[in-house]
């Protein structure tokens, strides 16, 4: 009696493992490299069926480094990218072309694999400082929802987001640099958010505003931004009495 009780567990225990194994290859019908292989060209088809590109928050380093705007369209393994970055050798609304790839490595990565002298400058090292500006150049795809792409910085981890251009990019750009010309030379600004008014001293691409607290003391909040086609837009949300606000509007 004891074995024929041994033998029906023994033989339900097979079962149960059988059972385990069927479900979990119903559960993953594809092997790992062909889920990853399609991982990578969703992405891929997602980057290039944007007619218009897609328009890159870019920030590098501390948190206080202003922000870039790249224009970024991809076609056939090589993106073509405006910027309203300056060098010594190109001006802003400069179009260059470079190859990208996506790669997986930690995950599905995009990397701009290919010198390209408007988007590297703030990954290269300087003669004192490998960092540099602590870019980064190939970025892990973290998720893609309602036309936003947000990407992680593979080395330094700064948290990018990417938008599909509702636009072309020579418009878009044009009305940035537009806003840009505009603003560039101004110290000091004044920002109205839910029907009060607040003072920011301006910096190359930073803003610390002052705004009176509930103790009717003055304080203080420093953040970066980013020119936009119809004004700024600010690295983090920042609450100001019970408020938050990230986009402020030429006026």
């Amino acid at each position: 009696m004891k074995k024929l009780i041994y033998y029906f567990f023994a033989i339900t225990a097979v079962l149960l493992v059988y059972s385990c194994v069927q479900e979990e290859n119903s559960l993953f019908e594809e092997s790992p490299a062909e889920r990853v292989d399609k991982a990578l060209s969703e992405y891929d088809s997602l980057l290039t069926s944007a007619p218009n590109g897609w328009l890159l928050e870019y920030y590098s380093g501390d948190v206080l480094i202003g922000g870039y705007t790249f224009l970024c369209t991809f076609k056939d393994g090589q993106v073509s990218l405006i910027s309203d970055v300056e060098t010594i050798y190109y001006r802003p609304g400069t179009e260059l072309t470079s190859l990208y790839r996506i790669i997986s490595d930690q995950g599905p990565v995009l990397t701009f694999d290919t010198y390209n002298q408007i988007f590297h400058v703030f990954s290269e090292p300087w003669s004192d400082d490998t960092d540099g500006y602590e870019g980064d150049y190939e970025f892990v795809l973290q998720k893609a929802e309602n036309n936003i792409i947000t990407l992680r910085g593979k080395k330094h981890g700064g948290i990018l987001i990417m938008t599909k251009l509702k636009e072309s990019a020579q418009r878009y750009i044009k009305r940035l640099l537009t806003i840009e010309e505009e603003l560039v030379g101004i110290p000091r600004m004044r920002l109205f958010a839910g029907g009060k008014e607040f003072f920011a001293a301006k910096g190359e691409r930073s803003l610390t505003i002052g705004y009176p607290a509930e103790n009717g003391e003055m304080e203080m909040k420093s953040t970066a931004f980013i020119y936009t086609s119809a004004g700024i837009k600010l690295r983090q949300p920042l609450t100001i009495n019970g408020r938050t606000v990230q986009e402020f509007t030429l006026d």
